[in-house]
């Protein structure tokens, strides 16, 4: 997923982490720009519906702390859910050799990978030294990293920079920063686009703007965010009453 600074990447990443877990796919979870604890703090908020800040301040009421006890009791004895590892790495101080022996480590421990996020490519370092050229350094680091999940057979999630001259009306794959070469070998990329008018109405809108195995949609899908328990929501037509669709 690509999109500009301050939209939601990271937040999106947890969406999906979840969600990979629920269908009982183990997670690895790579962040280099967040630290072990804001990764994890997201997730229980996004797994318990309780607010980030209330997690991280220890601000819990009885009612709220009964409710996170519940929540992970549950997903812990279900057989069918898969489990989240978060691992982190200081930026620009790691690459895809790293990666690789992180999840080795893990999968000595009981932990095979089958889904991996990476937050953010755009943090590493390419296993070929000396690449002084930003935008070879950066096709390179996709490059590897692909191999790198080739290697452990596993579904790959990242996170990438718009450039600041993207547009938020028509964004496309050329948007990459740094590298269009990172859009080559991705197989579907998703642009999270705001406008200052959404921006202050808590929405956004997520683009498909490469699908390698199939069509893309015709138009883009409208979301309203809440950061606050780190969800993402379908904003439903204007004639629609029902609540929300998470996604």
């Amino acid at each position: 997923i690509a999109a500009k600074t301050g939209r939601g990447k990271s937040v999106f990443t947890i969406t999906f982490g979840d969600e990979a877990s629920k269908q009982g796919f183990n997670v690895t979870h790579i962040t280099s720009e967040n630290e072990n604890f804001q990764t994890t703090g997201r997730y229980d908020s996004k797994i318990t519906g309780i607010k980030y800040d209330d997690i991280q301040l220890s601000k819990l009421n009885i009612k709220q702390k009964k409710k996170f006890e519940k929540v992970f009791v549950s997903r812990v004895k279900s057989p069918s859910k898969g489990n989240i590892k978060i691992v982190k790495f200081p930026p620009n101080d790691f690459n895809a050799a790293s990666i690789q022996h992180i999840l080795n480590i893990l999968e000595a421990d009981g932990h095979k990978t089958d889904f991996l996020i990476v937050d953010s490519p755009d943090l590493m370092q390419s296993v070929i030294p000396n690449l002084k050229d930003k935008r070879l350094q950066q096709a390179a680091i996709y490059w590897e990293l692909k191999c790198v999940l080739e290697s452990k057979k596993c579904i790959g999630f990242v996170t990438t920079q718009l450039t600041k001259m993207s547009s938020d009306e028509n964004p496309s794959s050329e948007d990459l920063s740094e590298s269009y070469d990172k859009a080559r070998m991705l197989d579907f990329l998703m642009v999270l686009t705001q406008s200052k008018t959404q921006r202050a109405s808590n929405e956004a809108s997520l683009v498909v703007v490469k699908n390698r195995d199939g069509k893309l949609p015709g138009e883009p899908i409208n979301i309203v965010t809440n950061f606050q328990i780190m969800k993402f929501e379908e904003k439903p037509p204007e004639a629609d009453e029902d609540k929300p669709k998470i996604i």
